[in-house]
């Protein structure tokens, strides 16, 4: 099982590749949701055996930063032939908001994010 945090530019480019006939075949799914972003109380990584803590949640793609509120995406990727389906682990990075939610705040906002610069 792999899951990851995407920044909302990352996450809709990935939103946008589906699996391919072959994964599929041998048994991956995956799960993409919205949220509405708020840090963990304990949010960092552990690198031998001790816990380093950080100070945002960072895409797990082009390592952004993600404001908290702002909208991201979770992805969950995994094999229903090796492992059960996974937990929804997403509420622990946020709210988990629907497509429309979102489609409504960016009509109301007036704009569209625009995608990150490098």
């Amino acid at each position: 099982m792999t899951r990851a945090i995407h920044c909302r530019h990352c996450g809709e480019l990935s939103m946008g590749i589906p699996l391919n006939s072959d994964d599929r075949f041998q048994g991956w799914k995956v799960r993409h949701q919205y949220l509405m972003v708020r840090k963990p109380e304990r949010h960092g990584v552990t690198i031998n055996g001790v816990f380093c803590p950080m100070d945002a949640v960072h895409c797990d793609n082009c390592n952004r930063e993600i404001e908290e509120g702002s909208v991201a995406v979770a992805r969950t990727m995994w094999n229903r032939d090796r492992e059960d389906k996974p937990r929804d682990w997403e509420t622990d990075f946020g709210t988990v908001v629907s497509a429309e939610q979102v489609n409504v705040d960016d009509t109301l906002s007036g704009e569209r994010p625009k995608p990150p610069t490098f």
